[in-house]
């Protein structure tokens, strides 16, 4: 019950987040913040809200169903101390971001497999948060899929890992996800922090050809040299 109230707070505050970040985007004001300048949607509002609404009930039935399944099995609750939070919520994001890189890579990019599944998420070349849920449905699942597939090849070097390294993750995942796609040129610290993070996923938008493809952390893309930001 713990875990799926985490889940639940976590997704509400994603929504939060990302009504905010599009409402700042989409006003008078947040015009002076924009990283580029819009010169209109290259989509109906209709084509969006489909997409939307599709990927959003995928997405709750691919966030409590894996999480429901595996309580007791790859997720346990109880007393833990907060060091091993840390270690575990980073190790898991770390490995996340390495198949993310992979597969954002390959697959979605330089392999036809499935490039045109993730067209579909490059269609919006100035994407603002709420962009996030504009992609193929398969794009969605295997995002997701991938998401927790990590958390059970962590599980099965080190063990079942605590519902609290799971909040943690999952929240830091959800929000980096809208933060990427906000558009805006944050102007107060600490979220001038994340200028960066923003600035190079808004330049992975502008081509199929564009590189960048760690979703977390640009650490991947350092290593392999596919840095563009």
């Amino acid at each position: 019950m713990t875990l799926l109230i985490m889940l639940t707070i976590v997704l509400a505050l994603s929504g939060l987040a990302m009504h905010g970040l599009t409402r700042r985007y989409l006003s008078p004001a947040g015009q002076t913040q924009h990283l580029r300048e819009s010169k209109g949607r290259p989509i109906s509002e209709a084509q969006f809200q489909r997409y939307a609404r599709i990927n959003s009930v995928l997405s709750l039935a691919l966030v409590y169903g894996p999480a429901w399944a595996l309580q007791g099995i790859v997720l346990r609750s109880g007393p833990v101390s907060p060091w091993r939070v840390i270690v575990e919520g980073v190790a898991v994001l770390l490995v996340y971001d390495f198949g993310y890189y992979l597969v954002h890579r390959y697959p979605f990019h330089e392999w036809r497999l499935l490039r045109a599944v993730h067209a579909v998420h490059h269609t919006i070349k100035n994407p603002n948060a709420r962009d996030s849920l504009y992609q193929h449905p398969l794009e969605n699942f295997l995002g997701l899929a991938l998401f927790w597939l990590t958390w059970v090849v962590v599980a099965a070097v080190a063990g079942p890992l605590s519902i609290y390294s799971f909040g943690w993750t999952f929240l830091v995942y959800s929000l980096i996800n809208v933060m990427n796609h906000a558009g805006l040129r944050f102007q107060t610290f600490p979220l001038t922090a994340l200028n960066y993070f923003g600035t190079r996923h808004y330049k992975h938008h502008t081509s199929m050809k564009s590189k960048s493809y760690g979703s977390i952390v640009p650490f991947y893309d350092w290593i392999f040299r596919t840095e563009e930001a």
